[in-house]
């Protein structure tokens, strides 16, 4: 299991410098590492413990964010909606696992992002992994 949770790392990490140096003549890499159902101060803890050192190797590169949901159930579907939109569910219409509908059209960062730069300056690429979720 470490040895696949590495190579998943490695493969985000080369795609993310590979596609931006595509594009800009200064690279911007910006990496959205998200650990659904890990609690904040449980993973705040193992880094101050030293048992976390590829996390804190990518930290000391880059920032260490905390993200709160602040409406909405705090379950995978509606977190990660608010997570990669910005939106309340009221805007998305994710309000739970159980209560979704697809998120409108314009609405995600991803999105956003592709129309602030162009669609042929900016690459993303998003691998996810929850059996039975989405």
């Amino acid at each position: 299991m470490r040895g696949l949770k590495f190579l998943i790392l490695l493969l985000i990490l080369v795609l993310s410098v590979w596609l931006s140096t595509a594009a800009f003549a200064k690279p911007l890499s910006i990496i959205l590492i998200g650990w659904d159902g890990t609690l904040i101060d449980d993973v705040k803890e193992l880094l101050q413990q030293n048992q976390l050192p590829n996390l804190a190797n990518l930290i000391k590169e880059g920032k260490f964010v905390d993200t709160w949901i602040t409406s909405g159930a705090t379950d995978t579907k509606a977190g990660w909606t608010q997570i990669l939109t910005g939106y309340t569910p009221e805007k998305t219409g994710v309000y739970s696992n159980r209560q979704y509908q697809p998120i409108p059209e314009g609405l995600t960062v991803f999105e956003r992002l592709e129309s602030f730069f162009g669609p042929s300056n900016i690459y993303t690429a998003m691998i996810v992994g929850k059996k039975g979720t989405c």
